[in-house]
């Protein structure tokens, strides 16, 4: 067995009359450790630190990488304050790129970022695939909100896989493409127009794997409604003149004081081309402009809740692709069948 150095990332609160005392109260740190056999370790840096107290208190679940040409530092900070639009969570999961030294264990950080624009994403972490791919997957809930009703037993899910790249000076985020292995029943509408309130014939479900680009037209608003009926909607509303999107789940069934709309300031000036909805049950995973940017959002809403809404408040064509999710169990059965 090769004798390889294993290094590990854990974080540090550090207190205000601890002796390592660096930045001020409840400052944190991200310290770089190595081992050899995993039992014995040996402290090599502190990696990164919160120098100017903006960036939370605790950093929580560290993560450090290669990805393309830069380092990746993924944490998640407690009680951060926003910044405009972003990092409006409180207890936040940023990313910092930057360079690493591999022998004097430097890490030089840029600026944060928001890995999640939505209301329910926590704690990432990452690994890599044997193909050279990095994956992502995180806690789909937040530590102060409660969605579930009270009639629910469980709490909590993870989110879909990601396949991360770096473009462009920033992580871009996909689904996994082995989700394609689960499709079924795909149903394609091109230039399909939208005004007023619509619906197209076959977009429903809350299993599905969701597609939908617009076509430039002089709309102002594009509006959709997801797992809605009646009485349920959790809605997505682009405002075109500012670039802004906005996720209202007020009605997908919440009976708690809980944050239920999230503004999303969209990061391409050419705005708002490409949306990529995944939908499982009780979550929502929106991918914009092909994972630009991402959104999570957990609903509670009852599963009848079947019907998509489409909505222009002038004629806009847009072009939709959308296929039902095989659950994992039965795709299994249905493959040894075949065999």
């Amino acid at each position: 067995m090769k004798n390889q150095i294993e290094k590990h990332i854990c974080i540090g609160v550090v207190r205000k009359k601890d002796p390592l005392f660096l930045f001020g109260w409840r400052s944190s740190i991200v310290v770089l450790c190595s081992s050899k056999d995993l039992k014995n370790w040996k402290f090599e840096t502190i990696l990164a630190a919160n120098e100017t107290g903006k960036i939370g208190t605790m950093w929580e679940c560290p993560d450090f990488f290669r990805l393309g040409d830069k380092h990746v530092l993924i944490c998640s900070p407690q009680d951060m304050k926003a910044q405009k639009y972003e990092f409006h969570n409180g207890h936040n999961s940023v990313y910092f790129l930057g360079d690493y030294d591999s022998q004097t264990h430097k890490f030089e950080k840029e600026a944060p970022h928001a890995l999640d624009y939505g209301m329910d994403f926590y704690a990432p972490q990452t690994t890599e695939l044997a193909d050279g791919r990095r994956v992502l997957i995180a806690w789909m809930k937040f530590w102060d909100a409660c969605v579930i009703p009270n009639s629910q037993d469980w709490q909590g899910m993870m989110t879909l896989p990601r396949e991360l790249s770096l473009e462009n000076g920033k992580i871009r985020q996909v689904p996994v493409r082995e989700i394609e292995k689960y499709h079924k029943n795909p149903c394609k509408y091109e230039k399909a127009e939208i005004e007023e309130e619509t619906i197209l014939s076959g977009i429903e479900g809350r299993t599905i794997d969701l597609t939908v680009e617009l076509e430039d037209h002089d709309f102002t608003i594009f509006s959709m409604k997801l797992a809605a009926n009646e009485e349920y909607e959790t809605k997505f509303t682009y405002h075109k003149v500012n670039r802004m999107l906005e996720i209202d789940r007020t009605y997908c069934g919440v009976t708690k004081d809980i944050v239920c709309v999230r503004k999303i300031r969209i990061a391409d000036p050419a705005g708002l081309k490409k949306m990529r909805f995944i939908l499982d049950r009780q979550l929502i995973e929106l991918f914009i402009n092909d994972g630009q940017q991402v959104a999570t959002t957990a609903i509670c809403t009852p599963l009848e809740a079947q019907e998509i809404h489409f909505f222009s408040d002038s004629k806009v064509l847009v072009n939709v692709e959308k296929y039902d999710i095989i659950p994992v169990k039965k795709a299994f059965l249905n493959k040894k069948r075949t065999q």
